[in-house]
C-alpha cells in the first residue's frame, strides 16, 4: 500500500515503518539516522539511564557477569582508558602507596650520579622518579594540579598528545635537574621525586 514519506513528502509503494518512531519513511529515509529519529535519541537514553535493553516493548536486562566489585573494577578501567589525567593520578597513587615498601622510593628515585655509574637505571628512573613523592603534602598538590589543569590540556589536544606532553616535559625536567645538581652545586646525590617538572611542561603547553 502506498504512503507518502513523514519526511519529504515522496510517496513510497513499499513504505518503511520505523520501528522506533512508529512513522512512515521512504527508502532514502528509512534508517532512524536519516529522518533524526528522536525515538532513537530517546532509546539510546533509556539504555543509558537503566542499563537494559528494549525491544518490541520487552525490556532485556543486559548481562554483567561478575560480583558488584568486579563490575565497579571493570567500570573504572574503562573510565582510565579515556581519561589519561586519571590513569597518571591513579598510578601516581598507587605508587605513593608502594612507597611503604622498604627500598622502593629509593630505587625508582632520580639520581643524578646514576647518570654516569648507571646509565641503563637512570633511564628508567627519568620515568618512574615522576611518579614518585616526597610526602601526602607533595602528593595532593601535584594531583590537584593535574585533575584541574591537566585534564583541561588533554581535552584540548586529546589523550595520547597529553601523555607525550606530560613525559617529555617530566624527562627534560629530570635531566636538566641532573646536569644542574651534577655540575652547578655539585651534589651528584640529591635525588629527585614528583611530577612538578612534568606539570610545568602541561601549564605552559595550555598557556
Amino acid at each position: 500500500m502506498s504512503k507518502q514519506c513523514d519526511l519529504c513528502g515522496f510517496t513510497e509503494p513499499l513504505p518503511f515503518t520505523c520501528k522506533f518512531c512508529g512513522n512512515s519513511f521512504c527508502y532514502n529515509h528509512r534508517l532512524p539516522e536519516s529522518h533524526n529519529c528522536p525515538g532513537l535519541i530517546l532509546y539510546k537514553q533509556k539504555i543509558h539511564d537503566t542499563g537494559k535493553l528494549y525491544h518490541h516493548k520487552t525490556e532485556v536486562k543486559v548481562h554483567r557477569s561478575g560480583t558488584p566489585a568486579f563490575r565497579s573494577v571493570n567500570n573504572f578501567l574503562s573510565l582510565l582508558k579515556g581519561n589519561a589525567s586519571l590513569a597518571i593520578l591513579t598510578v601516581a597513587v598507587i605508587s605513593f602507596l608502594l612507597e611503604l615498601i622498604p627500598g622502593y622510593f629509593s630505587y625508582f628515585s632520580l639520581y643524578p650520579v646514576d647518570m654516569f655509574l648507571q646509565p641503563a637505571k637512570f633511564v628508567i628512573n627519568l620515568i618512574t622518579h615522576m611518579f614518585l613523592h616526597a610526602g601526602p603534602m607533595h602528593l595532593l598538590f601535584n594531583m590537584m594540579f593535574l585533575y584541574f589543569i591537566g585534564t583541561e590540556l588533554e581535552r584540548r589536544i586529546g589523550s595520547r598528545q597529553f601523555i607525550i606532553v606530560f613525559l617529555v616535559s617530566g624527562i627534560v625536567a629530570g635531566i636538566g635537574y641532573s646536569i644542574w645538581s651534577l655540575f652547578i652545586i655539585g651534589n651528584p646525590y640529591a635525588s629527585a621525586v614528583g611530577a612538578s617538572g612534568a606539570l610545568f611542561g602541561v601549564f605552559a603547553a595550555l598557556a
